[in-house]
């Protein structure tokens, strides 16, 4: 019996390119991406709502315990606008090309192909933000998973591109992949510089569900289906061409003998 991360290191790259490829083309595996996000996230997505109560100071003699007292309209009003700002493309992303809610989107939909995502906190403010953080996401695909190796620095150990404390357990770094590995060299940036970006894991959000005990890295949730999805994909291939040949079937009527000229079965006018 092997370990959970051993299966998953022999096989992590080929299982998320098939998921991913049924998601591109299969409607099955497309619409489970759509429901799971459509149920965990929503058309309007998972919204902020402040609820600060009055200070004791503002509150009047006669109100009731503290555990009662009444929520205070013109704070929580300006926390919801200021979030609202704060959640757009140009001051959630580092990139400026999504806000909160595509985020969540693309964090629900990256579970049944990829079986999870990497998202990586900036400390500091992204274009007209005036707030010192912003948000950075990344596909698992960067995160290597052949990275396993002793650490430069002691008391750790590389392993499927996290970082690990030998004593804790605790996780310490991750190492990223400046290209993704499908990318061809005319596809990457043209800026040289060392493979991997190590970041600490202070600074990295590593979304996905483990199901087994110790495991390290995510796994695709379409994993499991792969093969029923390819036994629908041939049922329904079996069934067109069987239509389709059914369609195709011709039939020709012949009389045993050609009409004479001038008889009355004659179809020529002679």
């Amino acid at each position: 019996y092997q370990s959970p991360d051993s299966y998953l290191r022999g096989g992590l790259t080929e299982w998320r390119a098939k998921a991913r490829w049924q998601t591109l083309t299969n409607p099955y595996a497309r619409q489970i991406q759509r429901s799971l996000s459509t149920n965990l996230i929503g058309p309007r997505g998972i919204q902020m709502r402040a609820d600060v109560r009055l200070p004791a100071e503002e509150r009047a003699n006669d109100d009731p315990t503290p555990r009662e007292q009444p929520k205070d309209p013109v704070r929580c009003m300006e926390i919801e606008k200021a979030w609202k700002r704060f959640i757009t493309a140009d001051c959630f992303d580092i990139s400026g090309h999504r806000g909160f809610h595509q985020f969540e989107l693309a964090i629900a939909e990256s579970f049944p192909a990829a079986g999870g995502v990497l998202v990586r906190i900036h400390r500091e403010a992204a274009g007209k933000s005036k707030s010192p953080i912003c948000f950075e996401l990344i596909p698992v695909d960067q995160l290597d998973e052949g990275f396993t190796r002793p650490s430069d620095i002691p008391g750790r150990h590389w392993r499927m591109g996290i970082e690990f404390d030998n004593r804790t357990g605790r996780r310490t770094r991750y190492a990223i992949l400046r290209h993704h590995p499908g990318d061809n060299v005319a596809m990457r940036h043209p800026e040289p510089g060392d493979k991997y970006i190590f970041v600490p894991a202070a600074d990295m959000l590593h979304i996905f569900i483990p199901e087994d005990v110790a495991q390290t890295r995510e796994r695709p949730w379409l994993l499991s289906i792969l093969t029923t999805i390819q036994n629908i994909n041939s049922y329904e291939e079996a069934h067109w061409t069987r239509k389709r040949a059914i369609n195709n079937m011709l039939g020709f009527i012949q009389k045993p003998e050609p009409d004479m000229p001038g008889s009355p079965d004659s179809t020529s006018g002679l």
